[in-house]
């Protein structure tokens, strides 16, 4: 991606690429593109969700409940209905 060229800090960009490579099939390195936009900017909730409901879909609820609880920590909120499932 250009802008990851330009600027390698820019956390949308990297959250952008692994929506890419999710789409692609491209997990782990997906995920690994999801970390490093929350090391860059710990308040991008959107790539928690992501990670959290990863999590949730391969039947990790333990990585799932500590993205979700990520979230909630720093003011952002979950659907109920997300909550309820990791119960």
């Amino acid at each position: 991606m250009k802008e990851l060229q330009i600027n390698p800090e820019y956390s949308n960009a990297h959250f952008n690429l692994g929506l890419l490579l999710y789409n692609t099939n491209n997990i782990d390195q997906a995920i690994a593109e999801w970390e490093k936009t929350i090391k860059l900017d710990p308040n991008y909730f959107s790539a928690y969700e992501y990670l959290a409901n990863y999590y949730y879909n391969i039947n990790d609820l333990e990585q799932a409940k500590y993205y979700t609880n990520q979230i909630i920590e720093r003011g952002g909120t979950v659907q109920q209905e997300f909550l309820d499932k990791l119960k």
